[in-house]
């Protein structure tokens, strides 16, 4: 759990948000239908072991035993099911500092983030990372052929120091960026003021970063929508101007 918005209200965080009305709608549907269903199978099956000439005991019996085995079979698989989707379902967070890294980060810090699969890159820290957390450095993506721009459209947040590089990766794969200060870097401002046109952006400090405090500023960036997405053909038209500088 997290620390209530200030000013949020049940009427309008919850029966104002139609997204959330709706998943409250059908759940409440879907446990209706459930809870019917467990009431009505041992009486539907035992008149069926009733009318197919079992007596009256042996009918409720094999009907009860039959309904148990349903339930223990929901059992199986809501648990296995569970755990596959917490391994594949869940959001993926990019954590990428460059070669340099981001002093004083720790896999660590990032164990509580549970219901997001993080992905680090770069130097961070010697301890053991945590099960939601995994390390990848390039060797791991070249042996797979893929390059680092593939991990960042695989993401569906990146958390960096805004950089030319990285700013132009996730705008191009249209993944959303929580950003945090570079320090002395003169285009820093620039690069905050105007990357905000193309992707959604968030800002979260760098002690938040270090302690793992997340949660917030990911489902903060989650929530924005992607603007359109802009021309991505500058290196057609760079070489179309090439070739026609050439041809002169």
């Amino acid at each position: 759990m997290h620390a209530r918005r200030a000013g949020g209200r049940f009427g309008t965080e919850v029966l104002g948000n139609t997204r959330a009305m709706r998943l409250i709608g059908g759940y409440t549907a879907h446990s209706w239908e459930l809870l019917g269903m467990w009431s009505w199978v041992p009486a539907f099956l035992t008149a069926s072991f009733r009318v197919s000439g079992a007596a009256a005991l042996r009918a409720m019996e094999l009907g009860a035993y039959l309904a148990a085995g349903f339930h223990m079979t929901g059992l199986v698989a809501s648990s296995s099911m569970g755990g596959l989707s917490d391994r594949l379902g869940r959001r993926t967070v990019l954590l990428s500092f460059g070669g340099v890294g981001m002093p004083g980060l720790s896999p660590a810090s990032f164990a509580h983030l549970r219901e997001y699969q993080l992905v680090l890159t770069g130097p961070a820290g010697s301890d053991p990372a945590p099960p939601n957390l995994r390390r990848l450095e390039g060797e791991a993506l070249a042996a797979v052929a893929l390059g680092y721009i593939d991990l960042v459209g695989a993401a569906d947040v990146v958390v960096s120091k805004p950089g030319y590089g990285i700013v132009s990766d996730c705008i191009g794969a249209g993944t959303r960026l929580v950003y945090t200060d570079r320090g002395d870097f003169p285009e820093y401002p620039i690069l905050v003021r105007e990357m905000g046109r193309y992707l959604p952006a968030v800002h979260v400090g760098n002690d938040d970063v270090r302690s793992g405090r997340l949660r917030e500023a990911v489902e903060r960036v989650l929530s924005l929508p992607l603007p359109t997405p802009p021309d991505l053909s500058g290196a057609e038209v760079a070489a179309r101007r090439l070739l026609e500088v050439a041809a002169r």
